[in-house]
Formats: C-alpha cells, structure tokens, sequence
C-alpha cells in the first residue's frame, strides 16, 4: 500500500495531467508568491489608512460635539 505522501503526490501530478494549467516550475510559483504577497501588502495597507481616517473622523465628530457642548 502506497504511503500518504506518496498518494498526496500522485493526486497533484494527476490533477496538473487533467488540463490545469498550474505550472511546476518552483521559480514560477515562487514569482506568483512574491506577486501575491505584495497584492496582499498593498491591501492591507489600503485598509490600514481606512481605520486610521475612521479614527481621525471620530475624534473630529467628538471635538465638535464637545465644543458645541461648551457654547
């Protein structure tokens, strides 16, 4: 009986063989990993900046509450 890995490996090379045009090549995975690492940087900053102008228009709406308040 064939081990786990060894059946893991064959069901790989069998799926890439059924037309996927998943590419073996380390150096093409690696380069569509560094791609989508810095996609997911630039989201995540993108999102990072929405919290930060969140928070700066929580203190503005809490100022004017505030001054209105001592008017």
């Amino acid at each position: 009986m064939p081990s786990a890995d060894k059946m893991a490996a064959t069901e790989v090379v069998g799926d890439q063989q059924q037309g996927s045009s998943v590419s073996a090549q380390p150096s093409d995975t690696l380069e569509s990993l560094r791609r989508e690492a810095e996609q997911l940087k630039a989201k995540l900053e993108e999102e990072r900046a929405k919290l930060t102008d969140v928070d700066c228009k929580t203190v503005v709406y809490w100022r004017i509450l505030l001054i209105i308040s001592l008017v």
